[in-house]
């Protein structure tokens, strides 16, 4: 089950299968009591990535909302290298579905929902 309250007036909080992100102190809660803090960046693509869930989201349209970058000539593994580190934060075990699925030549797609019954 997905749950999520993105109310940037409110406590803004997404849940996932192995957990909860909490939008307003950065932080991922675990389902087994643990947590991790997100960086700036981290918290500003994962954000992108929760309001924007379900959809394909290409590169410049990541750069552009999260990064500022609108030149379509900017080549850069900064998003690859950062949904790398969100795969691990959340979690992601490579052997089942993910939740930030890489869709070679479009960008990216972020289906928490899909992963419940992983």
């Amino acid at each position: 089950m997905l749950d999520a309250n993105i109310s940037r007036a409110g406590v803004p909080q997404g849940q996932f299968p192995n957990g909860q992100i909490d939008f307003d102190s950065a932080r991922i809660d675990y389902s087994d009591g643990g947590n991790c803090q997100l960086s700036g960046t981290e918290l500003s693509l994962l954000r992108y990535f929760w309001e924007n869930r379900g959809r394909l989201l290409s590169r410049p349209q990541i750069l552009c909302s999260v990064w500022g970058i609108t030149s379509s000539n900017v080549r850069t593994r900064t998003i690859d290298m950062h949904v790398a580190h969100l795969r691990r934060k959340l979690r992601e075990d490579a052997t089942r579905r993910r939740m930030l699925v890489s869709v070679r030549g479009k960008g990216y797609i972020f289906t928490p929902e899909t992963c419940a019954m992983a």
